[in-house]
C-alpha cells in the first residue's frame, strides 16, 4: 500500500472515530452541566450543591456546640444561684 492510500485510509478512520465519539462528547457535556455550574442557566451543579450542604452542616454543628456550651454555663450559674439561695435561707433561719 502506497503512502497516499495509507494517508487516505488513516483520514477515513480518524473521521469515523470522531463521528463515533460525537454522541459520547454530547453525553459528557450534559453530565458536566449536572456536575458543575451550568453557565447557560446559572444553575448550580451537584458539586456546588454538595459544597453548600457541607458548609451548612458545619455551621449547624458549630451552632450546636455553642448551644451546648451556653446551656452548660446557664446551668452552672443557676446551680450557683440555688446554692447561694440555700445558704442564705440556712443563715436566715438560723439567725431567727
Amino acid at each position: 500500500m502506497d503512502k497516499e492510500t495509507r494517508d487516505q485510509l488513516e483520514q477515513i478512520i480518524e473521521t469515523a472515530i470522531i463521528k463515533a465519539l460525537e454522541p459520547f462528547k454530547n453525553d459528557l457535556l450534559a453530565i458536566e452541566r449536572y456536575l458543575y455550574n451550568d453557565k447557560n442557566t446559572n444553575k448550580p451543579g451537584i458539586v456546588q450543591v454538595v459544597e453548600n450542604h457541607e458548609e451548612r452542616l458545619k455551621e449547624l454543628e458549630t451552632n450546636k456546640k455553642i448551644d451546648k456550651r451556653l446551656w452548660a454555663v446557664a446551668y452552672s450559674i443557676l446551680g450557683a444561684a440555688v446554692m447561694v439561695l440555700i445558704e442564705f435561707l440556712k443563715w436566715y433561719f438560723k439567725s431567727k
